[in-house]
C-alpha cells in the first residue's frame, strides 16, 4: 500500500497508480499538436523557473521537455510544471479550472504543517521504539488475519518508510511501516490485510479488493483515516530526519 507523497493534477493522462496519488484530475494537453512538433525537434533548452500568480493563487512555474501540463502542491507550494513552449495563458486557464482543488489541498497542506509543529518532530529514538513495538504487535496480526483467509506468508519486516504503509513480494514476504503503530488499531489491521490478500492477487483489480472487503467490510473508512491522518506522521518521521542529518553534519 503506496502513501501520497504529495498531491498532483494532471493535464493528460500518466502511467500513476491511484493510491499513490489520491486525486487526479484529467484536463486537455496544452497545445498538443505544437508540442509534438517541438518535441520531434533536438531541443537544447535547459528546464527554467520563475515564480507567477494566477486567480489570486501565486506558484513556482517549472518549464521542461515535457508534453503536458501539471499541478503538485508540495509544503504548502503549489508547484506548475509547463513545456518550454506551453503559453501563459494556457498555464492560468489550467490553474483557474481547478482553483477549488488547489484551495482544498493547499488549506489542507498548511494544516499538515500546523499539526506537526503542534505535535513535534519524531526522534530516532521515537522509530526505534515503534519499531520495536511493531515487531511484537504485527507479527501476532499477521498470523491472525492469514489463519482466517487461509494463506502462507514469509518473512515480515519492519521499516521506516516514508513511501509505503505496507508491501507484499512475489514471494510472500510482507513488510510494513512501523508509524502504522501510532495509528487506530482497526487501521493497522486494514494494512495487514490489504498486504495479505495480495498473496491471492498480486494486485489492485476489483477482484483484489473484493478480497480486502471480504475479510475486512471497514477497509474503505480505515483507508479513508490514512489518507487524512498520515501524511502528518509521515511529515513528523521526516521532520526527525532532516534535524539528525542536520546534527550530524554540525558535528564533522
Amino acid at each position: 500500500m503506496n502513501i501520497a507523497p504529495a498531491v498532483f493534477i494532471y493535464a493528460d493522462s500518466h502511467n500513476v497508480q491511484q493510491e499513490a496519488i489520491p486525486d487526479i484530475i484529467r484536463g486537455r494537453p496544452c497545445q498538443r499538436n505544437a508540442v509534438n512538433r517541438y518535441m520531434i525537434r533536438k531541443n537544447t533548452e535547459k528546464k527554467t523557473e520563475n515564480k507567477g500568480a494566477a486567480e489570486g493563487i501565486t506558484y513556482r512555474l517549472v518549464r521542461s521537455r515535457r508534453r503536458t501540463l501539471a499541478m503538485e502542491i508540495r509544503d504548502g507550494e503549489l508547484i506548475v510544471r509547463a513545456p518550454l513552449r506551453c503559453s501563459g495563458q494556457d498555464i492560468c486557464s489550467f490553474i483557474k479550472a481547478h482553483r477549488s482543488w488547489i484551495l482544498k489541498h493547499m488549506s489542507r497542506s498548511e494544516a499538515c504543517r500546523d499539526a506537526v509543529q503542534e505535535y513535534g518532530a519524531l526522534t530516532e529514538a521515537d522509530i526505534k521504539r515503534l519499531k520495536d513495538e511493531a515487531g511484537n504487535v504485527i507479527p501476532e496480526r499477521v498470523r491472525h488475519y492469514a489463519d482466517i483467509m487461509g494463506v502462507s506468508y514469509g518473512r515480515i519486516s519492519i521499516r521506516s518508510q516514508s513511501g509505503r504503509w505496507g508491501s507484499c513480494s512475489a514471494k510472500g514476504s510482507l513488510s510494513f511501516n512501523c508509524l502504522l503503530m501510532m495509528t487506530p488499531p482497526e487501521v493497522l489491521d486494514s494494512v495487514v490485510v490489504h498486504e495479505l490478500c495480495h498473496l491471492k492477487e498480486m494486485n489492485h483489480s476489483d477482484r483484489f479488493y473484493r478480497e480486502v472487503l471480504k475479510y475486512y467490510p471497514d477497509y474503505h473508512a480505515c483507508h479513508r483515516w490514512l489518507k487524512e491522518n498520515g501524511e502528518v506522521l509521515i511529515k513528523r518521521m521526516k521532520a526527525g530526519k532532516s534535524t539528525n542529518q542536520e546534527n550530524i553534519a554540525g558535528n564533522r
